[in-house]
């Protein structure tokens, strides 16, 4: 049992989905069977496999191995199984995610394998969850906070162009890091895509007598959900004012 992207046709629209699926054996070879549509849960994908195990040991009534499992997945994980029983399908689930079963058991299971004997369960997950945030790292670094392309051909400007992308990202995990204690578990493309409408706005308007030029700074309006997350930083939405600023026409040509 594990979790997978998939596609989905409406007429003639095509939109994506997750998927919970199963490997079965038939006489042509291993197939994949959807046991549950989920939908767009709001999962980052390095959680899949953390999220795939708790549904498992969920379903099987086995203790977890993961003391420190996020509240987000596990809500997730009550949502998934609530699903399954609505539908009709927890006792199928039940029977794909049986420690009893012997020939396919591990397929789609997300296995570690180290040589640290002196390391406990948790430690090694906790290592292995240490690797998936630094590429996450390296990917923010690459795609979100723009450390590539570089188009500059002197040192000190790449060097300049390296620490500031750099020093963003540091802001990025203290967001990050400040939102996860305060219970937030959305990620940070969900989030960013939640705040992008949230937007300070200049407007020039021309005096009448056609002499000055007034700059009017305006803050647009703070969506509730928005508010919310401002609350857990400890932001005041409120902090960006209206500010006008006049200029003389000619000084402002110049």
């Amino acid at each position: 049992m594990y979790i997978r992207d998939a596609y989905k046709k409406r007429g003639d629209k095509k939109y994506s989905c997750l998927v919970l699926v199963e490997t079965i054996r038939i006489k042509k070879g291993p197939r994949q069977k959807t046991i549950l549509t989920l939908g767009n849960i709001d999962v980052p994908r390095e959680q899949w496999a953390l999220l795939t195990e708790m549904l498992r040991r969920r379903l099987s009534g086995q203790r977890s191995m993961f003391p420190d499992e996020p509240e987000g997945l596990q809500a997730v994980t009550e949502s998934i199984v609530a699903q399954l029983r609505r539908k009709g399908k927890l006792k199928a689930a039940r029977e794909e995610g049986s420690p009893e079963e012997d020939e396919g058991k591990y397929d789609g299971t997300y296995l570690l394998r180290t040589n640290r004997k002196d390391l406990t369960k948790q430690e090694i997950w906790s290592l292995y969850i240490m690797l998936t945030r630094v590429e996450r790292a390296f990917r923010d670094l690459k795609s979100n906070l723009g450390l590539r392309p570089i188009y500059h051909q002197k040192e000190h400007r790449v060097d300049a162009h390296l620490f500031i992308s750099v020093l963003a990202y540091h802001l990025l995990h203290a967001i990050e890091h400040t939102l996860k204690e305060k219970g937030e578990t959305r990620s940070w493309n969900t989030i960013k895509q939640l705040l992008q409408t949230h937007q300070v706005v200049t407007v020039v308007l021309p005096d009448a007598d056609g002499i000055h030029v007034h700059h009017v700074r305006v803050a647009t309006e703070v969506e509730a959900a928005q508010g919310e997350i401002y609350k857990k930083l400890g932001i005041d939405p409120q902090a960006i004012t209206r500010k006008r600023i006049t200029f003389k026409k000619a000084a402002f040509v110049q």
